[in-house]
């Protein structure tokens, strides 16, 4: 289970974007959002991952300061949130600080789902009945805090996959992805189908997972995205297609990935890192199949 439940990482990443979409708008709040938004588009846009990577320590530096000035402010400490769950799981390496990144990125996404709206605060002790009733309350208004909570807590779980207490949370990540879904099908460029595709597949079908729902929802972020997001081509190669052992789908994917030019606005980013993972699927073909 913990081999399968590393996706959770990459996953993370293709967040990224929206992450920093946020994060660029709060930091820069003085200047005009004019400039807000050309910033963020040109980091979106952006198809150096190495740029980005050097970059992300001094977003979580910049944003850990704005918090100590405004330490109950749920927009910045939801943009905390997303970039320190990002830079677990695209970044570090060394597995005692994934899991020190990982879970402030999971503190710091209930604390701002809790100061957004009070009846969030108490959702880590809740019962599973409990916990639906305070999630299908809630409405548009909330769904960038339940994202990220979502994403976020399906990292930390990822991070701690060596703990079956943290991997028994997976159905309350599970269900406030599912709720993010209903609000708004197309949030996100598709990504939270991404995070069903992977919840239906981490799992061989022997032993609970379901492969062929897992298949649905990876086409429905690439249907959503008309194509654009590559990403979910190269985790339904990865996840579905290896795991029912399709070669020809698999290498179909693989193929379509690298061959498209990643520009595409602010899918830029994880496109490009989209393409890094058909390489190394490609790369590993001959050996998997």
């Amino acid at each position: 289970m913990k081999s399968r439940l590393l996706v959770f990482y990459r996953i993370a990443v293709v967040t990224i974007g929206m992450s920093l979409t946020v994060s660029c708008s709060a930091i820069i709040s003085g200047f005009t959002n004019s400039i807000a938004e050309d910033l963020s588009s040109a980091v979106l846009g952006s198809s150096d991952f190495g740029v980005v990577e050097e970059g992300l320590p001094a977003y979580l530096i910049l944003v850990d300061a704005l918090i100590e000035g405004n330490p109950n402010d749920p927009s910045m400490l939801n943009t905390a949130a997303m970039l320190n769950g990002s830079y677990a799981a695209g970044f570090v390496e060394e597995e005692s600080r994934r899991k020190y990144f990982a879970t402030k990125g999971k503190q710091l996404a209930l604390r701002a789902s809790c100061r957004h709206r009070e009846v969030f605060c108490n959702v880590t002790d809740a019962s599973f009945i409990d916990f639906k009733e305070i999630v299908d309350a809630t409405s548009m208004g909330d769904i960038d805090y339940l994202y990220i909570l979502a994403s976020n807590w399906a990292g930390w779980i990822q991070a701690h996959a060596d703990d079956y207490l943290a991997i028994a949370e997976l159905p309350k990540a599970k269900y406030l992805m599912e709720h993010v879904i209903q609000l708004d099908p197309s949030y996100a460029n598709g990504s939270p189908f991404i995070y069903m595709g992977v919840f239906a597949t981490f799992l061989p079908a022997a032993l609970g997972g379901e492969p062929e729902l897992g298949r649905e929802n990876f086409e429905r972020a690439i249907e959503i995205s008309e194509g654009a997001n590559l990403y979910a081509k190269a985790m339904m190669a990865e996840m579905y297609a290896r795991a029912i052992f399709d070669r020809e789908l698999h290498d179909r994917l693989v193929s379509e990935v690298l061959a498209t030019d990643p520009l595409a606005g602010d899918l830029t980013l994880q496109n490009v890192v989209a393409q890094k993972l058909a390489l190394q699927l490609k790369d590993s073909a001959d050996d998997f199949f």
